[in-house]
């Protein structure tokens, strides 16, 4: 009879364990397109003001971990260039900030995000030990703020961790001979001449042996030449440049396009990407990612076949970029032959 009751009472933990992560987890799913998983928590809020507010959670999409901060204020985040945490024992993680942040219209408020890498043993710390404080860091400055909920991220930490398999969710990165090699290398492009072709990701996982390639950002367009000084600018409360990335994930190929804006816009299921070349054809593509807002709102989709030939084939004289504010158009392109010369770094 006690060992009845002894084993009820241990399902019955594992179940109230497993029911706590289930209202920790906002998402959990395979893509059978991309082969990869998405895992997501839910935000909990490391930081409550008066004007503004810093939540953080923790995700894995494509193959790589992130901690994820957001943050109520955009200025708030910008000017957040690492962000650090100190942990009970001493011990203390520091996160650089991306590039740039991203935002989206969550129930009527403008929530602005920014991300960070985040490895297994640094995971590890955030699910074994309690945060006691954190340090956000600016240019010239410096806030830190007394964690009162570390019970929560930890908790969820946990979760997150519990939810992942090593072994084949993640890129492997013991092989630093393979991650690390090849990111800068010459192909043959479509025109027959040589293409100096810098990724900030070449390598192939470990496990499904898929390639994943990244090809570093590139300003293909600017509203106008000259746009060093705003003051200048013809329109400075529209966008200033036009800016590319281009992956793989196996045969699959990904656009994403953003923009650095003086004033905040939104893309959606509904944005097109209107792109003409020097004999007059216009390629239209459909904005196949989330709804984004802010002021380097994100467009993605992925491209057929038909697509790449067309843009490895022509040079680019005009890109329109169509949102839920209007559409922004960019004249001056500054790399009208940037597919020709670069779309085969990732499709070779």
């Amino acid at each position: 009879m006690k060992h009845n009751i002894l084993f009820f009472c241990i399902i019955l933990s594992l179940n109230t364990f497993s029911q706590d992560c289930e209202r920790e987890i906002f998402r959990n799913e395979f893509d059978p397109i991309k082969k990869t998983k998405t895992l997501e928590t839910k935000f909990k809020p490391i930081y409550m003001g008066w004007r503004n507010a810093y939540s953080i959670k923790f995700s894995l999409t494509d193959g790589e971990m992130h901690l994820n901060l957001s943050s109520t204020e955009s200025d708030k985040l910008e000017t957040s260039k690492e962000v650090g945490f100190l942990f009970e024992n001493d011990s203390s993680l520091l996160f650089k900030c991306h590039s740039h942040q991203t935002s989206q219209l969550i129930a009527n408020s403008l929530i602005y995000f920014n991300f960070f890498e985040l490895t297994k043993d640094q995971l590890l710390l955030f699910a074994n030990r309690k945060v006691v404080k954190v340090f956000f860091y600016g240019d010239n400055t410096k806030q830190d703020v007394d964690y009162s909920r570390a019970l929560a991220i930890e908790s969820v930490a946990i979760c997150f961790f519990e939810n992942i398999d090593f072994s084949k969710d993640l890129i492997n990165t013991t092989k630093k001979t393979d991650r690390n090699k090849d990111l800068k290398i010459t192909v043959k492009n479509s025109d027959g001449n040589l293409t100096n072709c810098e990724y900030t990701k070449n390598e192939v996982d470990e496990i499904e042996g898929w390639r994943r390639k990244t090809l570093k950002d590139c300003t293909i367009a600017r509203i106008k030449a000259d746009v060093s000084d705003p003051s200048k600018d013809l329109n400075p409360s529209t966008i200033r440049g036009f800016h590319v990335n281009i992956r793989s994930v196996d045969t699959t190929v990904f656009l994403t396009v953003y923009t650095n804006s003086y004033v905040s816009y939104c893309v959606n299921d509904k944005s097109i990407l209107a792109i003409k070349f020097t004999d007059g054809e216009v390629l239209k593509i459909n904005n196949q990612g989330k709804t984004d807002c802010g002021k380097s709102a994100e467009f993605t989709t992925s491209l057929s076949k038909e697509e790449i030939k067309l843009l490895k084939s022509k040079e680019i004289i005009f890109i329109r970029l169509s949102s839920t504010e209007g559409y922004f158009d960019f004249p001056n392109i500054v790399e009208p032959k940037y597919f020709i010369n670069h779309l085969d770094c990732v499709t070779n």
